[in-house]
């Protein structure tokens, strides 16, 4: 077998790894907000376990096996390659930085949080319209990588290809939280240490 195959292979292994987790993700989040009292969320905690190592050996595989076929086979002239490694950056940064972050900080709020129904403060944790519009947002995008790497776009389909990705995320997220009647109620100053 050749080391290109073997580092497409590893390339594709790593992109199925990232949307098995976006979709554990995604139904956790689903769940997690449907959820009535402390008992079920602790229930549906247990879906979220290994997300936080999932998503950064997913992204390392990804990346380290693309930057391994650029340097080697594809190099850096295609737009596409550019601007999806971006978009995959992106989303390694975004995704630790708020969802892993919020999930731990709701987790941690769980276990502390007597039985019974969920009280205000953790319920503003789990209705966070942040956490939900990164979420579906991020999810978006990585199809927008995905849709770059089999077209193979030039640069204005590219940036548009990935506009579009985000602004569908977006979309979907405000018809989430509209759809919810969500309304985000005051942050006291006790509540911001976990945003």
């Amino acid at each position: 077998m050749s080391e290109y195959k073997l580092a497409l292979f590893a390339h594709i292994v790593g992109v199925l790894a990232l949307f098995i987790a976006i979709g554990i993700e995604w139904m956790y989040l689903r769940l997690i907000r449907g959820a009535d009292t402390v008992e079920r969320l602790q229930t549906w905690g247990a879906l979220s376990k290994g997300l936080d190592k999932l998503f950064p050996l997913s992204t390392v595989v990804i990346i380290g096996s693309g930057l391994y076929l650029v340097q080697k086979y594809w190099g850096w002239d295609a737009a596409w390659i550019k601007l999806g490694f971006g978009a995959l950056v992106i989303m390694s940064i975004v995704g630790p930085a708020v969802n892993t972050r919020r999930f731990h900080a709701i987790g941690l709020a769980v276990a502390s949080t007597p039985h019974g129904p969920i009280p205000p403060a953790l319920a503003r944790q789990v209705h966070d319209t942040v956490l939900l519009t990164s979420v579906q947002t991020l999810a978006a995008l990585a199809v927008g990588v995905v849709y770059l790497h089999i077209m193979k776009p030039n640069l204005t389909e590219s940036l548009v290809a990935l506009a579009v990705a985000v602004a569908a995320g977006l979309l979907i997220s405000a018809y989430s939280i509209m759809r919810a009647g969500v309304v985000q109620l005051p942050v006291t100053s006790a509540e911001r240490q976990w945003q």
